[in-house]
C-alpha cells in the first residue's frame, strides 16, 4: 500500500473567466459564477482530505484563471517529484476537477451531474475513480445523475495520473444554479468527492470530530456580526442582509472595503431584516414563516410562482 496518497485538486475556472456563470439571476440581481461553487467545494475537499491523511495540492490555489498547461504540469512534475523521493510504489495520486454545467448561457432544461473521463479511460483507473465517486455524488440532494462519459478535455487528457472532472448541476438550470451559492449542499458535494477519493485510494472514510462547543453559524441575521469569507465583498454582504453598503459603513468606520480579511469580523446594523431565504433540506412555509415571524399567507403574495408543496432545494424565495 502506497505511504502517500495525493489529491490534486482543480477548481475549474477563474473568477473573472469569460462566460462561466449562471444567466442573469433576478432573485439576486447578479449572475453566479461558476468559481464560487468550485472554489468553495474545492477548499472543502482539501479541509476534509486532510484529517484522513490524503495530501491535497490544489493546482490553482488563486481566483486567477490559471492556464489548464499550468494547472497540469505542476500536478505531474509534483507527481513524479513525489514518486522520485519516495519510490514509485509508496506514491498513489488522483487529480479532481470541479466544474458546473451549462448548455447556453440562457436558462435551459438540462439537469443533473456527469462525471468525466478520458477517451478510452471509462474502463482503466480513471474510469474506477469515476465509478468511486460516482457511487456518492447522487447519494445528497435529489438530481438527475448522467452517468460517466469520456470526453477530450485538457485536464483529463495531459495528466499522468487517474484524472476525473465532474459536473455537479447545470448553471443553466435555475434551480441547480441557486444550489450553487447554498453553503450546505456546498458541504455535501465535498463531502460526497472525499468518499470516493477514500474508496479509490483504499482509505477509511471517518466523519470529522465535531466541535465541543456549539458551532454557531457566523451568518445567522440575529448575530449583529458577520465573518468574513473567501469572496466576500461589502456589496454581498449589504445584500444577504437586506441592508445597505453605506449602513455597513457607518458600523465600521475603520474598514477599508477594498482590504476585507477573510476571518475578519464585522458588525451588522442593529434591527436587521432579511428579505430573502434560501431553501434548506426539510424547509417549509411553516417553517420559514416561524423563523422570519411572518405569515404563511404573505410568503405565497410574495412568490405567487412558487408551489409551497414543491420547494426546491436552493430556490430563492422572497420574505419581505
Amino acid at each position: 500500500m502506497a505511504k502517500y496518497k495525493i489529491a490534486f485538486l482543480c477548481d475549474g475556472h477563474g473568477s473573472q473567466t469569460p462566460g462561466k456563470r449562471t444567466p442573469y439571476v433576478q432573485e439576486l440581481g447578479r449572475s453566479i459564477k461558476e468559481n464560487e461553487f468550485n472554489s468553495a467545494v474545492v477548499d472543502l475537499i482539501a479541509a476534509k482530505l486532510k484529517p484522513l491523511g490524503i495530501i491535497p495540492i490544489l493546482v490553482a490555489p488563486t481566483d486567477a484563471d490559471t492556464p489548464l498547461k499550468q494547472r497540469t504540469d505542476f500536478a505531474n512534475n509534483t507527481y513524479r517529484s513525489y514518486k522520485d523521493r519516495f519510490g514509485g510504489s509508496n506514491v498513489d495520486a488522483v487529480y479532481v476537477s470541479v466544474h458546473y454545467d451549462a448548455v447556453s448561457n440562457s436558462w435551459a432544461n438540462a439537469e443533473g451531474i456527469t462525471i468525466y473521463v478520458y477517451n478510452g479511460m471509462k474502463y482503466k483507473q480513471s474510469g474506477l475513480l469515476a465509478k468511486a465517486i460516482g457511487e456518492f455524488l447522487p447519494q445528497g440532494t435529489k438530481q438527475q445523475y448522467r452517468g460517466i462519459k469520456e470526453a477530450n478535455f485538457h485536464v483529463l487528457r495531459e495528466t499522468v495520473m487517474p484524472a476525473v472532472l465532474t459536473e455537479n448541476g447545470f448553471m443553466s438550470s435555475h434551480w441547480e444554479s441557486m444550489l450553487m451559492i447554498n453553503k450546505s449542499f456546498q458541504e455535501e458535494v465535498a463531502t460526497e468527492h472525499v468518499k470516493g477519493i477514500c474508496k479509490y485510494l483504499n482509505v477509511t472514510y471517518k466523519e470529522a470530530t465535531p466541535p465541543s462547543t456549539p458551532n454557531q453559524s457566523v451568518s445567522q441575521p440575529t448575530s449583529g456580526t458577520h465573518t468574513i469569507v473567501k469572496g466576500d465583498t461589502l456589496t454581498k454582504i449589504a445584500d444577504k442582509y437586506g441592508v445597505t453598503v453605506d449602513a455597513i459603513k457607518k458600523e465600521n468606520p475603520g474598514v477599508e472595503p477594498t482590504k476585507l480579511q477573510i476571518g475578519q469580523i464585522i458588525k451588522l446594523p442593529s434591527n436587521i431584516k432579511p428579505t430573502t431565504h434560501t431553501i434548506l433540506k426539510g424547509d417549509t412555509y411553516t417553517k420559514i414563516a416561524d423563523k422570519y415571524g411572518v405569515s404563511i399567507d404573505s410568503l405565497k403574495k410574495l412568490n405567487p410562482g412558487v408551489d409551497p408543496t414543491k420547494l426546491q432545494i436552493g430556490h430563492v424565495i422572497k420574505i419581505r
